[in-house]
């Protein structure tokens, strides 16, 4: 599915909520007294903000960790095909494999 406005990727989105996140610390953490905020307030926002933060970190990880079980799950498949009798079959799937491979290669690094 491709990139649209109405489905931003995982990835595109927490950069958003993180870029949001530490713009909003900045304001809430050092204008203490520029903004008229109740402290308790300010305090409620900024230990939201840390956890949402955070969060979006963990998902980060997580996105990431994708591409490597992806990977993983490729190199099983692989490995699987070689237990097929030699045949136009096999090698058609393995050379589907080796061409994504090769494709994805380019785009994780």
């Amino acid at each position: 599915m491709k990139e649209t406005k109405d489905h931003p990727s995982s990835r595109h989105f927490l950069e958003e909520v993180s870029r949001y996140c530490s713009s909003q610390l900045t304001l809430y953490q050092f204008n203490r007294t520029t903004l008229d905020i109740d402290e308790k307030y300010r305090e409620g926002r900024i230990t939201s903000l840390n956890y949402i933060a955070d969060l979006t970190f963990y998902f980060m990880q997580q996105e990431r960790q994708i591409i490597e079980v992806f990977i993983r799950e490729l190199d099983k498949q692989a490995q699987m095909v070689g237990t097929l009798k030699p045949s136009q079959y096999r090698q058609g799937i393995r050379d589907s494999i080796e061409a994504l491979r090769r494709e994805i290669g380019e785009e994780i690094v």
